[in-house]
This record gives C-alpha cells, structure tokens and sequence, in this order.
C-alpha cells in the first residue's frame, strides 16, 4: 500500500511540475522590458505588452491608451499573431503582418454629448468601428513601428516558468519577467 502510495505521489508531483512549466496562457511583460519602451513612447500613450501562447501560436498583443485632447481616452490594442518553434529553452518565432490587426477597444471622451452617445451600445459600437476604420487608414506607418516590437521576440529563451511567473531572455542577452494574466 505504501508503494502505490509513493508512486502515485511521485507522478502527482511530476504531472504539478509539467503544469507549472507550460507557457501557455496571457502574459503581461513586466518592468524591465516596460522601462525599455517608456523612452521610445510618446508621452500621451500608456503601453502594455502581452504574449499570448497556445501551443504552438505565440501572438503578441500591444494594450495603448493614448490621449487626445479633441477626443480624450482611446484605449486600443494591436494583435500581431505568429507561430513558435521551441527546441528545449531556445525559442523562434514568426510573426504575420498581412494579419495583424488594430482594434479600438474603448473611447473616454472629454465631450459630454459624446459621453452621453457613448452610452448607448449600439452608437457606441458604431462610433468604435468608425474610428476604427479611419485609424486603420491612416495608420500604416504606426502599423510599422507598432511590428518593430516583434522583433524582440523573433527569438529567445525561456529561462524558468514558475507559477504566475515566466523569464525569458530575449536578444540573446536581455532577461525580461512575465506575470500570468487570467
């Protein structure tokens, strides 16, 4: 009995550190690699950078709230998605640009009219696909600086996942944490 006991305790351990160790999920960047972006970045924008694992996709997801004094609050998100190749802790990632893709996620306006409109759902959905559509327009060049953040992650290495935290050196030299999001 004790024997079955110790095997069964021994693979619930080595089935808990598999877990422990899969990169998939939301990760947000933490600090260091923030810093980096804070003196590239205009100072009307707040930027958080996600990495997205499932399996073999890796995307990255950039979260900007920019501020605009004729409009106010935008807060958007630009999904760059891609595959990962994993040989043991060395990473390598592709990115698509032909498919990625801008969204408006919300706008805080500093009108009070415009508040008022925003708060119906329907008018509001119509204002976010609007502005979204001539952001998109407008955008090629932002698009292009936005896709230079790929760069950092076209390969790397995962130096530990450990529960709600992952390390990962990126550029062969740069170690930069991840926390877990839901």
């Amino acid at each position: 009995m004790k024997k079955i006991m110790m095997t069964t305790l021994l693979l619930l351990a080595v089935v808990m550190g598999l877990q422990a160790q899969s990169m998939n999920g939301r990760w947000k960047a933490g600090k260091e690699l923030m810093e980096y972006f804070k003196k590239e970045m205009d100072k009307n924008m707040n930027l958080n950078i996600l990495l997205v694992f499932n399996g073999n996709k890796m995307d990255v997801k950039i979260m900007m709230e920019v501020v605009d004094e004729s409009v106010g609050l935008m807060k958007m998100s630009f999904n760059i998605p891609g595959t990962m190749k994993k040989n043991g802790k060395k990473c390598t990632a592709t990115f698509n640009k032909k498919n990625a893709t801008l969204k408006i996620d919300d706008i805080i306006s500093n009108d009070s009219e415009v508040r008022e409109l925003l708060q119906d759902p329907d008018i509001k959905k119509l204002m976010l696909s609007m502005a979204e559509e001539k952001l998109n327009e407008e955008s090629a060049n932002a698009f292009d600086d936005l896709m230079k953040v790929t760069e950092f992650f076209k390969n790397f290495e995962v130096i530990s996942v450990k529960g709600q935290r992952m390390e990962l050196k990126l550029m062969e030299e740069i170690p930069v944490t991840f926390d877990k999001q839901p």
